[in-house]
């Protein structure tokens, strides 16, 4: 249950954001944050995938027989084979799913959605994408969840909080500005979500979040500390060798 948003053309060149999201038991497990402090690994194929928990799906009949197959996207040799196995292989075994995908060396992204049985793919080409649980973009998925169901409405207003923070910040987008939409606190869908405010029928808390520029060689995480959450707690940086996809370091 997280967020994931991609800049592909920032300051610092290709930026990608994300939270954790997940119980509030959590809070009392270190190791369910600290595991990202290990810094992703260079991939093989350009392509960098960033997955979130999907929508309910409460509407949606199980497949009887659930096709065992789980597309391992970032082992896909480029975006069109990425689509290609969203609609190839529509019985999902892991259940409703969404994922970004960014191309680094293009700046093009593909955003998937799974439901239990079926899939959907879009292609992004303004440099800007972005998800996150409980709701869908996806025309065809959209009836599988209840219209009153909660997620749906903390999702639509997360989704909206989102696109207007980046639409007021687009000619500037940067480091800050993906911490400005991570950490925010709309009233009805903050992106960092803090246990003492849960609307009903939401039970997923922000655990942590993290901002990495490849070709910059920076990588920077916010966690829950001190009993304080990811938007009040301090910035670790971390750095690394960086990637020398889309021509290099920028």
């Amino acid at each position: 249950m997280c967020t994931y948003v991609f800049f592909s053309d920032s300051d610092v060149g290709p930026l990608i954001g994300g939270n954790i999201d997940d119980a509030a038991h959590w809070i009392t497990q270190p190791q369910r944050w600290t595991q990202h402090y290990t810094l992703p690994e260079l991939p093989a194929s350009g392509l960098y995938v960033h997955h979130v928990g999907g929508p309910p799906c409460d509407l949606e009949e199980e497949p009887a027989e659930p096709f065992p197959f789980v597309p391992k996207y970032g082992r896909a040799r480029n975006l069109d084979q990425a689509e290609q196995w969203v609609h190839q292989y529509k019985h999902f075994a892991k259940g409703p799913y969404q994922a970004g995908i960014m191309d680094l060396q293009s700046g093009e992204i593909l955003q998937i959605e799974h439901s239990l049985g079926d899939g959907d793919a879009r292609r992004v080409t303004n440099g800007v994408a972005f998800d996150t649980y409980g709701g869908n973009w996806s025309a065809k998925l959209r009836d599988l969840t209840s219209v009153d169901h909660p997620l749906r409405h903390y999702y639509n207003a997360r989704i909206g909080y989102i696109e207007r923070t980046i639409a007021a910040s687009r000619s500037t987008l940067n480091v800050e500005v993906m911490w400005d939409v991570l950490m925010g606190h709309d009233p009805q869908g903050p992106v960092c979500q803090h246990e003492d405010s849960c609307p009903d029928g939401v039970n997923f808390i922000t655990l942590c979040g993290t901002v990495l520029a490849p070709l910059l060689g920076r990588y920077w995480v916010r966690h829950i500390q001190d009993g304080k959450p990811p938007c009040q707690s301090p910035v670790k940086e971390f750095t690394f060798e960086p990637w020398t996809y889309a021509g290099g370091s920028p």
